[in-house]
């Protein structure tokens, strides 16, 4: 599955929205959005995806997930008789923690906390059990208190951070970046996800009206990898999506993620995943 951009306007306005979701599946769904995440699961058994990191996960899998980092949920079997997968997800603006930091610098001790986030951070089970706590009292906490329950939550993950470890080698989210800028990052990589019409870097270059050294530099920049680098990670990572949400063959998922050699495929798919296609498959 590509990675698609899940949108602003999901917050009507605000800077912070929590959902509480209790739901028969959590289906693959690889997507990223410029709000921070955190996200507390829950009787839940599956496979966790964020940037270059794919892991098991069981309840009590706390994440916090940075602006623009491309990741997915896969359940595969509840952890109890309940049929229900649950989680607690928390999503908040960088705008949100700039404005507290600027006018209260004792908050400045979240920054090593935010910047960790743009690779993914997984934390221990202690600070999973406290911060459980945390989310069952914002299911019904009116929108004032679910903000003072964010500052919380910020203080518990910052104490948190010493058991914590990152999940993605590669980092995301530039989040110095404007508005212009995010626009034009965002047609970029909407172009390099277009596996239909494989697009060269010259070709993006020309529809964006830059110069292909221009936009190398661009990318590079606001995401810390080449265009080519990420066409192949978004590649691989639409063909995980494909392989471990239908039963087509491994080499309709290598075409329709834009692949003309199946060997080629094969090799890049083991170098970035440590498996073969059909071994990927065995772990669904």
């Amino acid at each position: 599955m590509k990675p698609y951009i899940e949108s602003l306007d999901k917050f009507d306005g605000g800077t912070f929205k929590f959902f509480h979701r209790r739901l028969l599946d959590f289906p693959f769904d690889w997507h990223y959005h410029r709000e921070y995440e955190l996200t507390l699961t829950m009787n839940s058994h599956g496979r966790r995806f964020v940037g270059d990191s794919r892991e098991a996960y069981a309840p009590f899998d706390l994440v916090l997930i940075g602006p623009n980092v491309p990741h997915s949920w896969h359940a595969h079997r509840t952890a109890s008789d309940d049929p229900l997968h649950e989680a607690f997800v928390f999503w908040f603006t960088e705008e949100t923690l700039s404005t507290l930091m600027s006018a209260f610098p004792t908050f400045d001790i979240y920054r090593p906390l935010l910047d960790a986030a743009r690779h993914g951070i997984l934390f221990d089970q202690a600070t999973a059990e406290c911060y459980h706590d945390l989310a069952q009292a914002l299911v019904t906490a009116p929108e004032p208190q679910q903000f003072a329950l964010l500052i919380e939550a910020l203080n518990l993950l910052s104490g948190g951070m010493d058991g914590a470890r990152t999940l993605s080698q590669a980092a995301f989210g530039d989040t110095s970046t404007t508005m212009t800028e995010r626009t034009r990052l965002d047609r970029v990589i909407a172009l390099l996800n277009d596996f239909e019409s494989n697009l060269t870097v010259d070709q993006i270059a020309e529809q964006l009206n830059m110069s292909p050294r221009t936009l190398s530099r661009f990318f590079r920049k606001r995401t810390g990898k080449s265009l080519i680098d990420f066409q192949i990670e978004a590649r691989l990572n639409f063909a995980v999506g494909h392989l471990m949400t239908s039963d087509d063959p491994i080499y309709i998922a290598a075409e329709k993620a834009g692949y003309q050699n199946l060997s080629h495929f094969n090799r890049q798919f083991r170098a970035k995943f440590g498996v073969t296609p059909k071994e990927m498959i065995g772990q669904r």
